[in-house]
């Protein structure tokens, strides 16, 4: 009876135990999951969150974790990863699965604002590094997610286990057995939401987003070139055979002075030009070219010219070898030159001429705009070489000019400079003028009605070809006679050469100083011929 007894009561006890186990393990269960409720409905607010805004990454563990879950985070937070790899971090849209960088391409038109901005903290156990931004911003509200070159954080819970997968820590599980993790009270559920990565130091915190990351993004900015330069033009009068000697001389004119200006050329010729000519003389410049001909009522005798005796006249004075004497073609060349060439249909929309010639040279850099000096000094007319006419070729030339002051006495200007080609009041002509190859000037002083007067007396006198009057005199005296000194200017500082006569500058800072390069000594204001220095004195 007592064994039987005693068998039944152990039978009873074991029950009983199982009994009691069953309901503290059930109890236990209970409780954890419990616990584990508010931490796991916290993380799915925070995921959920994290799609929509990325302003701060906290991911932290707290000091609940036992000790063999710290040994297994402190294999973790020892990994070290290379600056290298941080600095580098590129935003591209194939470089992570879970957390991205989005960057909007900026608007084509340019923005001196930032355009983007990126506002990323990175904490650890005992500060807060905020990253660096070179050069380009990204915008919070543009960040979908944020890219650490390939070594995201993302932390999966799974039934109370963390696994790191990005950061490519081979899978390290925690405690080998996927320990639990116990939270602090208050704790659990309110700070888990940092984890630390410590990286090299604790200096690689900062994402460095250079503009070669970037795309090297940069603000295109367009300049509107106003342009300043006057209703300018560079004149030419030459032929086809002067080619060669114009190319020589436009180089040294667009090296001098028109490659800062880029003046418009108008080439005119009696005979049309070449394709070989427009060609070569196109290439040299970048200013816009024309080429014009010449209409022959501006290139060859009035109907009031007695030809033949013009021939004779030709004939005389070839024999006599005045220069130019026997040349038809010159006295054309003459002609239009004081009464036509402003008149031409390519010039007649200028204000404002260069007269260039095929032969000669600049020999000083002009660092100023001519044009515009002349305009802005009240200059009609500028020149670098004065010298005498030869007698021979205007033998009634002045009997003729003071013939038409007489009749038009109100053209005559009151402070004129009359004396320096006259030195008896207007008794006799001294022959010094202008050497009109080389002219800068208005074009509207030719259009007025007293040039205009005074060209068509003179054509109907018959000078031009019944002897040689030149363009050259009949330029300065018209110049002289209707306006007063101060108008007409002496370009001292352009060096000039003209075989065989040149103007060179002789103050010594322009050879010291590099912008200019002839030679002083041959220099011909002072020479036997000019007029320079009856210019000066007067």
């Amino acid at each position: 009876m007592i064994l039987w007894f005693s068998l039944h009561f152990r039978t009873l006890l074991i029950r009983t135990i199982i009994i009691v186990s069953i309901f503290t393990l059930s109890l236990y269960f209970l409780g954890v999951s419990i616990l584990l409720e508010p931490f796991n409905s916290n993380l799915n607010d925070k995921a959920l969150q994290s799609n929509t805004t990325v302003t701060h990454v906290d991911l932290t563990l707290t000091h609940a974790i036992d000790d063999n879950v710290n040994a297994t985070l402190q294999q973790v937070n020892d990994t070290q990863i290379d600056d290298t790899e941080i600095n580098d971090a590129k935003t591209d849209n194939t470089q992570a699965d879970d957390i991205q960088a989005n960057i909007v391409e900026p608007d084509t038109q340019p923005n001196t604002q930032p355009n983007t901005q990126l506002d990323t903290k990175i904490i650890d156990d005992s500060q807060v590094n905020d990253p660096q931004i070179d050069n380009t911003q990204l915008k919070d509200t543009q960040a979908d997610n944020i890219l650490v070159n390939n070594m995201q954080t993302d932390t999966q819970l799974n039934d109370g286990n963390i696994q790191y997968n990005d950061t490519q820590v081979d899978d390290t599980l925690l405690n080998n057995t996927q320990a639990d993790t116990l939270l602090n009270d208050t704790k659990a559920g309110d700070n888990i939401t940092q984890v630390d990565n410590q990286l090299n130091n604790s200096q690689t915190n900062e994402i460095q987003l250079n503009n070669t990351q970037v795309n090297n993004i940069q603000d295109n900015v367009t300049f509107t070139q106003i342009d300043t330069r006057l209703n300018g033009v560079i004149i030419v009068l030459v032929r086809n055979s002067e080619l060669h000697q114009l190319r020589k001389t436009m180089r040294s004119f667009e090296d001098r002075w028109n490659k800062k200006y880029n003046y418009p050329y108008v080439f005119l010729n009696d005979q049309n030009f070449t394709q070989e000519f427009m060609t070569m003389t196109t290439v040299l410049t970048s200013a816009e070219t024309y080429y014009g001909l010449i209409p022959g009522y501006m290139w060859g005798y009035p109907p009031w010219i007695d030809q033949a005796r013009a021939a004779e006249t030709r004939r005389q004075m070839g024999f006599r070898h005045i220069l130019y004497g026997d040349s038809e073609s010159y006295r054309h060349m003459c002609r239009f030159n004081s009464g036509f060439f402003f008149r031409h249909e390519l010039i007649e929309k200028y204000d404002y001429y260069w007269r260039l010639e095929p032969g000669v040279d600049y020999t000083c850099d002009i660092e100023y705009d001519t044009f515009k000096f002349i305009k802005e000094n009240n200059i009609t007319y500028g020149f670098t070489i004065s010298l005498l006419e030869l007698s021979e070729t205007i033998p009634t030339l002045w009997r003729t000019v003071i013939d038409f002051f007489y009749k038009h006495p109100q053209y005559i200007a009151d402070n004129n400079f009359i004396r320096f080609i006259s030195s008896d009041d207007m008794a006799t002509y001294n022959g010094c003028h202008f050497w009109s190859n080389f002219e800068i000037g208005d074009l509207n002083f030719f259009r007025s009605e007293k040039y205009l007067k005074f060209f068509d007396f003179l054509d109907r006198a018959g000078g031009f070809y019944y002897e040689r009057w030149g363009d050259a005199p009949i330029h300065s005296i018209a110049l002289l006679l209707f306006l007063e000194k101060s108008k007409i200017h002496f370009f001292n500082d352009i060096g000039y050469s003209h075989p065989p006569f040149q103007h060179c500058p002789l103050n010594i800072e322009y050879h010291n100083s590099g912008r200019c390069f002839c030679d002083p000594a041959s220099n011909f204001d002072d020479k036997w011929g000019s007029c320079m220095k009856d210019w000066l004195k007067t």
